[in-house]
């Protein structure tokens, strides 16, 4: 059985795929580390490097003196938004799974005890008991990492104290040195850290600024500890004590609807975090190597498509459908989706050779998952999509999606617009960009020729 290690402090798994034939399961187990995300040396020395920062900005008085005011000494506290966002040049609809919460059994080994009573997250045999919650990136983390598809933002106001940056960032195993990290105090005087990020990513902004809930502090990456690229999210009220944001039967540290969230994410949440079309099946080379995606949104009349799903918190006996349309908007293909096994992550592929193709031109992939359906368009086999799109252009234009005005990487000469159906438009462009707010909401190709008369084809949502 075929294995691999996703992102986060311990390795999780779970990834099978389909194809139409039948589906076939390539489960990847996972395994428990014996090592913390964080030393107890490493954390000793957190703790003394952010009681120095927080006297030394007490002292500069950029922050109130907690014996004169509500910081450092009580207060309400803050209620978290989720620490990460997609870039939105990301293509997919979420870019994380959830694989660790606290561990609240203080025994050890392998007696865990998560807020709701579960078994996410996990110990080690010298005692140490997870403190924080990992959020691993999927699908393609090490593809995400590369392209920073994967934003760490503050979860709530606050003034940075302290911030690590500089340490190596692609660690594969446990054990490694140093993380890049930001801690955040809030006005209660709470701190939250936000650990293993992308060196080089982080705000520039330092000790003694402040930062709004939901502003950017960084990439995800796999600084310290780590066997892969995710977030480390760790948080102690003002008097030191560690908390877990969580409100839950099984934790005894948080009052009854007490949530440090402003609205608390449920236990396990299935969804979908991406539809998309490729040249085969990818590959998972070894850590730290960048996925080999295969991604491809146009193909010749003679190629086979790819078809993939890509879920997290898949759960037992849950149920979907996939279908595909024509250009026209018919239904060219439909099979339910239903799981027999829980993943943490999981994929799923189908291929369909030319023969399921019975018209030309931008086709409709539709996955439909937990009350969820995403949608994803590919082009094939018509005279919009042989030739131009089969080849690499260097036009390109942004914003994509759009909704008043492109701008072309390169002066473009002619500019064409069709629908899906095949019906010819035309915008206003000035060489340099177009006008789109004429579109309706919807997906188009743009073909047109550039200054140097190279003519080229690319996909426009809007």
């Amino acid at each position: 059985m075929k294995k691999f290690l996703l992102p986060l402090c311990l390795v999780l798994g779970g990834s099978l795929h389909a194809q139409i034939s039948g589906p076939h399961n390539e489960a990847y187990t996972i395994g428990n580390p014996d090592t913390p995300c964080v030393t107890a040396a490493q954390r000793e020395a957190i703790f003394e490097k952010l009681a120095r920062a927080k006297q030394d900005l007490i002292e500069k008085g950029i922050l109130p003196n907690p014996q004169t005011s509500l910081l450092g000494g009580g207060g309400p506290h803050p209620l978290f938004e989720w620490p990460i966002e997609k870039d939105p040049a990301a293509p997919y609809t979420a870019v994380w799974g959830l694989s660790n919460y606290v561990d609240h059994n203080a025994s050890f080994p392998n007696q865990i005890q998560d807020w709701n009573c579960g078994t996410k997250s996990y110990d080690t045999s010298n005692g140490y008991n997870h403190q924080g919650m990992d959020i691993f990136l999927w699908p393609f983390s090490w593809y995400q990492f590369q392209n920073n598809y994967a934003r760490v933002i503050a979860a709530a106001p606050g003034t940075i104290i302290y911030k690590d940056d500089g340490n190596f960032d692609m660690n594969c195993a446990l054990g490694g040195g140093d993380w890049n990290a930001i801690y955040v105090m809030h006005a209660d005087g709470s701190i939250a850290w936000y650990g293993h990020m992308k060196s080089g990513t982080l705000t520039a902004k330092g000790p003694g600024d402040t930062v709004a809930a939901g502003e950017f502090l960084g990439n995800v990456g796999s600084s310290g500890s780590s066997t892969g690229p995710h977030l480390h999210f760790e948080v102690y009220n003002n008097a030191g004590q560690l908390v877990d944001p969580y409100v839950g039967t099984c934790n005894l540290w948080t009052s009854a609807n007490d949530s440090w969230w402003a609205a608390q994410k449920p236990y396990i949440e299935p969804k979908i975090n991406a539809v998309s079309t490729h040249s085969g099946v990818p590959t998972f080379p070894t850590c730290p190597q960048m996925e080999v995606t295969k991604y491809k949104d146009s193909f010749l009349s003679n190629e086979v498509v790819y078809a993939m799903v890509f879920l997290t918190d898949q759960t037992v006996g849950s149920s979907g459908l996939l279908s595909m349309k024509r250009p026209n908007g018919t239904i060219a293909f439909t099979q339910p989706f239903n799981s027999t096994t829980a993943y943490n992550a999981s994929y799923w592929w189908w291929s369909f050779g030319s023969a399921s193709f019975d018209t030309y031109g931008l086709w409709t992939l539709s996955f439909s998952y937990n009350g969820n359906t995403v949608e994803h368009q590919f082009v094939y086999g018509s005279n919009l999509a042989v030739g131009d799109l089969q080849t690499e252009t260097k036009v390109r234009f942004y914003p994509n999606p759009a909704r008043d005005r492109i701008a072309f990487s390169e002066d473009v000469a002619t500019l064409d617009v069709f629908q899906i159906d095949g019906k010819k438009l035309q915008i206003p462009h000035d060489g340099i960009s177009a006008d789109v707010s004429g579109l309706p909401n919807g997906v188009f190709l743009l073909r047109g020729t550039t200054a140097s008369g190279r003519p080229f084809t690319s996909k426009l949502t809007k």
